[in-house]
């Protein structure tokens, strides 16, 4: 995360690792912070590395699931 060739800034990076940490999926992450799941993906595999996190998040929502129905 503290890498400096990192195209994703340290503010979002941490708040990535928060919501992949509550279970939100990686797509769902980088949609809300506008930065591209490659990106998203390469942060929160750096913060599994350094035991920020225990479990990557699963890919994406379930397809056809209404949005009140997301579980993390």
């Amino acid at each position: 995360m503290n890498s400096p060739v990192s195209p994703v800034a340290s503010g979002v990076a941490e708040i990535a690792v928060r919501l992949a940490d509550e279970g939100i999926p990686v797509r769902a992450i980088a949609r809300a912070t506008k930065v591209s799941s490659e990106d998203i993906r390469d942060v929160l595999h750096t913060a599994l590395d350094q035991g920020l996190i225990v479990q990557l998040p699963r890919d994406d929502w379930p397809v056809g699931v209404a949005r009140d129905r997301h579980i993390p």
